[in-house]
């Protein structure tokens, strides 16, 4: 399992893992059925707040997970908890699944995001089995919210995260770099 920042111009991804983190492929829908969902990565990247992981497998792309602040009376998505909060979205495609890329993807995010946060929150299906994962990790569920619309439940998660150390920092910057030189040379 390889990881790698999600950078703006690679908004492909994201525009195929979003389905798969909204589970619209469970409702035999689209993300044009859904356009709401389309502030989870419309113009991805150029805000400072987005922060995202993908996950390679023997070079094929496995999944992804990023977070975004979503402001404004407007802009809330369903994991909003408040303006301070950016919300999470995570999905691991299905032939990559129980292979441990989840944990590794949300592992990475949290350290990235909590350099600059200092909880990020999401929402999540009563009916996905990624909420053992959430917990594992030490979300914490804080409400239930209905969709009527869609004829789905989903829990809003928060988890509060240790803020990042400069000591932690250093080491992560020492290790991607000698894991670059290698790359490279």
């Amino acid at each position: 399992i390889e990881l790698y920042f999600l950078r703006s111009f690679e908004i492909e991804i994201a525009k195929e893992i979003l389905p798969l983190a909204a589970r619209l492929d469970v409702e035999n829908k689209t993300l044009e059925d859904v356009p709401q969902l389309n502030r989870y990565i419309e113009h991805y990247g150029i805000y400072k707040t987005d922060i995202g992981v993908y996950a390679l497998v023997d070079n094929k792309i496995a999944g992804a997970a990023w977070v975004r602040l979503l402001k404004g009376e407007n802009n809330k998505g369903h994991g909003y908890i408040d303006d301070e909060t950016p919300e999470l979205v995570l999905a691991v495609k299905p032939e990559f699944r129980n292979q441990g890329v989840g944990t590794k993807l949300m592992e990475q995010l949290m350290h990235e995001v909590a350099i600059s946060f200092k909880k990020m929150s999401l929402a999540v299906r009563t009916d996905s089995p990624a909420i053992h994962l959430y917990e594992r990790l030490g979300f914490e569920k804080v409400k239930e919210i209905n969709n009527e619309e869609r004829g789905i439940t989903a829990l809003v998660m928060v988890k509060e995260l240790e803020p990042a150390t400069a000591d932690t920092q250093e080491e992560d910057w020492y290790k991607a770099t000698q894991k670059w030189r290698n790359d490279v040379y």
